[in-house]
């Protein structure tokens, strides 16, 4: 699960833990759930709270419940302990905070403890276990919720609230404790309600609205605001019935019964409030239960008087000693006064719920009373008394009230720190989404780049396949055609010997031969296929097809240098050493055509040279050499001497691509 765990949750070792609520960013559950699962936990928050009972506070005077002296060090100790009458089997405590409206951000707890435990004591103090213990860091604050501590099942006697860091009240920062209501429930019983209770200070006097006894007399800072059912409005007795009116209830049979609640009549919704809290509640009012319908077995439950406006509120709670009873009577002693429309005083009742409880259930839900005087109005019926509704809805137990309250704070406090992610998460998509139109952006005028780039390459590749070809056909054609050429001037100078001229005819037709194969193997040097036969070979072979002459001089230095460049590098290389000849041999005039090569790892030099006129014209290259020395990638100068003799030099990396051709030509 997503979601913090409840407060109430009891840790193994003896204790409950107050759980903390991570600061927003900072909660790992949050961070690694995607915001499908977040929207999904809003959307199952507010569905969980629509079911949960609200926040409506009361109004008007009243008791507030219990606060110690004020303090200037926060540091300060302070202790609450309730005497629980008897020993009992508690399972949970509900501490309900004092409230205070700040004009500012709204209500909000004062006095509520930072740093306190929680124990359970047991008869005559032979043994204690701490319930709850609560640090600062456990995030129980700020609140308006009471704080629900559930617990295994524990034997106690008394319960104590021992603080040792208090908190700050707001007018004039001093440190002070205060709670509103103390309740300890066994079951559905809250067996606190009503029992002394003991501080370790007080105001110093026993009057006004913030007293111990206030801390267990059943009233709470809110009404009973439930999230479902009916609307009830509350009974309202007409104005002049009488000394001692009278309401009866029948349970249907008789039941052990041990509370009473009574809820007040509801007042206007008008800010400040049309009527005191309360309003058509008896001075005096006495609850008799018996069981017989005469009541001449009737036993006082309940004898209620109102001493102050202290004593009222909302729901009038009272526990008694358990009695068996069907019938029940409430008495007013002595009624509420108020004056009718005519302004003639008289008595008057009005009650919004009895309710009469029977080990935890309550047993006067749907039995309609009787009295012996009438409503003010058709709509403000007696059945309403029973009816398990107020005018916010349906009636709830105080302790299923309690722990709405509490689960209402924790998903109200849940729900913001995961908007908060959600909206770090929407901005993070947001700039994502920003960054990813740049992106797309990129890559469309990326790849309409890339089409030009690749168009470009095309267009380079075919321009380099068109060179190589040229210069193949030129070089190694060309070499054979002048072979042929040679051997026909040969011819025409041997017709008078016929033996000499059938063995030049033959070389003819062995040459003929030989070129077919050339055009053969252009296509195998634009595959770049490693030579048959080895380069100095092939270079020493070129030599003797293309001269008449015998060399003077081929010296190799470095061959295991030479033999190590790439394959298409070495056909390169031989084409250009072929066309080196061709040229010598056609317009040298040389009697010796000499060749020199020396490899290194870094460089490769071939010369070539003759003792001839060398090639025509003083300056520049050949633009066949030239043409062929770039697809080697190399350099190339022709070098005439004093002596007339000229040679060709080539200069080439032995790992260097040339500049125009970086890869395999494609047919």
């Amino acid at each position: 699960m997503i979601w913090i765990l409840s407060l109430g949750l009891f840790l193994p070792g003896g204790g409950l833990k107050g759980t903390t609520w991570p600061s927003p960013g900072t909660n790992p559950s949050l961070r690694s759930a995607s915001i499908e699962q977040l929207e999904d936990r809003i959307r199952r928050i507010d569905d969980e709270l629509e079911h949960l009972a609200r926040f409506s506070m009361r109004t008007g005077p009243g008791a507030i419940g219990y606060r110690s002296k004020a303090r200037e060090n926060p540091n300060t100790r302070e202790w609450i302990e309730v005497d629980l009458g008897g020993e009992w089997e508690i399972d949970e405590v509900v501490l309900v905070p004092m409230i205070w409206k700040d004009s500012r951000t709204g209500f909000r707890a004062e006095g509520f403890p930072v740093e306190f435990e929680v124990t359970a004591v047991s008869a005559e103090a032979t043994s204690s276990r701490v319930v709850a213990r609560f640090t600062g860091d456990d995030g129980i604050l700020p609140r308006i919720a009471p704080l629900v501590i559930s617990c295994p099942k524990t034997k106690a006697s008394r319960i104590r609230i021992d603080v040792s860091v208090l908190s700050r009240r707001g007018w004039d920062n001093r440190a002070i404790l205060q709670f509103s209501e103390v309740l300890v429930f066994s079951g559905e019983e809250n067996v606190a309600l009503g029992k002394r209770v003991s501080t370790s200070s007080g105001t110093g006097n026993d009057y006004g609205s913030r007293r111990p006894r206030f801390l267990v007399d059943g009233f709470t800072p809110y009404l009973m605001d439930a999230a479902n059912g009916d609307l009830s409005v509350a009974f309202l007795s007409e104005v002049g019935i009488g000394g001692e009116p009278s309401l009866f209830l029948d349970l249907g049979e008789s039941v052990p019964v041990n509370r009473v609640h009574l809820h007040a009549t509801e007042l206007s919704d008008e800010v400040p409030q049309s009527e005191p809290p309360f309003f058509s509640l008896p001075h005096h009012l006495r609850i008799d239960g018996a069981n017989e319908a005469d009541f001449r077995d009737a036993v006082t439950l309940v004898d209620y008087r109102r001493e102050s406006i202290y004593d009222a509120g909302p729901i009038l709670v009272r526990a008694f000693p358990e009695r068996a009873a069907r019938y029940l009577r409430l008495i007013a002693l002595e009624p509420f006064m108020n004056r009718n429309e005519e302004g003639v005083e008289g008595s008057q009742i009005g009650l919004a719920e009895v309710e009469v409880f029977s080990r935890g259930r309550n047993v006067a839900l749907g039995r309609v009373p009787s009295a012996d005087f009438r409503s003010t109005s058709p709509r403000r019926t007696l059945a309403a008394i029973t009816d398990g509704h107020n005018i916010f809805g349906v009636i709830l137990s105080t302790r299923t009230w309690m722990r709405q309250l509490a689960r209402r704070h924790e998903l109200e406090t849940e729900r913001p720190a995961i908007e908060e992610e959600l909206r770090a998460r929407y901005a993070l998509q947001k700039r994502r989404l920003g960054q990813l139109r740049w992106v797309v952006g990129l890559l469309l005028g990326g790849g309409a780049t890339s089409f030009l780039l690749a168009r470009i390459a095309r267009l380079k590749q075919v321009a380099r396949l068109r060179e190589r070809l040229a210069a193949d056909l030129h070089d190694e054609l060309g070499t054979s055609l002048h072979v042929i050429g040679l051997l026909s001037d040969l011819a025409t100078g041997a017709q008078g010997s016929p033996a000499e001229l059938a063995g030049i005819h033959r070389r003819i037709r062995a040459e003929v031969e030989r070129t077919d194969r050339s055009v053969r193997r252009c296509t195998d040097m634009l595959r770049l296929e490693e030579p048959k036969l080895g380069l100095i070979e092939e270079m020493k072979r070129a030599s003797e097809r293309i001269l008449t002459t015998e060399l003077k001089k081929f010296s190799v230095e470095g061959k295991e240098n030479l033999e190590a460049i790439p394959p298409g590098k070495k056909i390169d290389l031989i084409l250009f050493y072929k066309e080196c000849l061709v040229n010598a041999a056609r317009h040298a005039e040389a009697s010796t055509i000499w060749t020199e090569i020396r490899a290194t790892p870094a460089e490769i030099r071939l010369q070539v040279g003759d003792d001839g006129v060398g090639l025509p014209g003083t300056v520049g290259v050949p633009k066949s050499l030239a043409r062929r020395a770039r697809l080697l990638g190399g350099r190339v100068r022709v070098v005439r001497d004093e002596g007339g003799r000229t040679r060709v030099e080539l200069y080439l990396k032995p790992h260097r691509t040339g500049r125009f051709f970086k890869g395999p030509a494609m047919l």
